[in-house]
């Protein structure tokens, strides 16, 4: 359905895998909360971190775990709900 013509949240989910041992997990937390993102699993090696936002948040935040060794990335694409309904 189109909801651009009426009042809407929108918003991206993005699941990144980074590597890094204990040495690092500092560096990359301090990331993590300056994006109100959360640590969602840790490994021994890695962890993954949970983000929802807007696009170019989203973007902003992969753009610095890269230098962190990202496995992995997964993004739902924008998401849109009616708000007030």
């Amino acid at each position: 359905h189109d909801i651009s013509a009426q009042e809407f949240m929108s918003r991206e989910l993005a699941l990144v895998r980074v590597q890094g041992g204990k040495e690092l997990r500092k560096r990359i937390m301090d990331i993590v909360e300056t994006f109100h993102a959360k640590v969602v699993d840790v490994a021994p090696n890695s962890m993954i971190i949970e983000v929802t936002g807007h696009e170019n948040t989203i973007d902003s935040l992969v753009r610095l775990l890269k230098d962190y060794d990202t496995v992995e990335l997964v993004r739902t694409g924008r998401i849109s709900m009616l708000r007030g309904h």
